[in-house]
């Protein structure tokens, strides 16, 4: 095989893998913060190198190609960075695995945090925990002053109650945060904080 349909094979065998592993709510979570844009650059100037060296391809087509990849890619990175997500890794103390938390926020007169949950061994493929997003909506004047979405969560309060069990104490109560798969119950139960 020539070195043109290796390098096919390479980057159509990582887009398959980026694919398939989407399909099972795993994500690379290096590579989350991004969304998928470096492994859609990759693929438009690999394709590009490609078709520039192929000598039945208009190198015309090529550009318009690379021009039309880049701005739907540019695009995909604006509505990336508007949407303000961040990300915060809690360590079990049993060293057995972490917990990776998404979170923003929305404002539009009350406040609405949102939380996105990423289960990980080794802090490099995270499982997300779909069925256990937390949403909280706190109107404006209930709103602490200089409040962030760390403290409303209560991030920095959380213990791990067990091995897969996570426990916040937020603004609305308590959530627990169920690592195993198997928990489909209710599993952010809330009870009213104690302040």
């Amino acid at each position: 095989m020539t070195k043109t349909k290796w390098t096919l094979i390479i980057i159509g065998s990582i887009d398959l893998l980026l694919i398939i592993m989407h399909l099972f709510s795993y994500y690379f979570l290096f590579l989350k913060p991004t969304g998928y844009i470096i492994p859609i650059a990759a693929n438009i100037i690999v394709l590009a190198i490609i078709a520039f060296r192929h000598p039945r391809i208009n190198n015309l087509l090529v550009v318009a190609g690379v021009l039309l990849g880049t701005a739907i890619m540019l695009i995909f990175a604006f509505f990336i960075w508007i949407g303000e997500n961040s990300y915060k890794k809690i360590d079990s103390p049993h060293n057995q695995q972490a917990l990776v938390v998404e979170y923003r926020k929305f404002t539009l007169g009350e406040t609405t945090y949102y939380y996105d949950f990423y289960k990980t061994k080794y802090g490099l493929i995270g499982k997300e925990l779909s069925d256990q997003s937390i949403q909280i909506m706190i109107q404006g004047r209930e709103n602490p002053e200089g409040s962030n979405p760390e403290e409303i969560l209560g991030m920095d309060n959380s213990e791990w109650v067990t091995k897969r069990i996570m426990r916040f104490i937020s603004f609305e109560g308590t959530k627990e945060i169920h690592l195993d798969s198997d928990s489909n119950a209710d599993s952010t139960q809330s009870t009213p904080p104690n302040y």
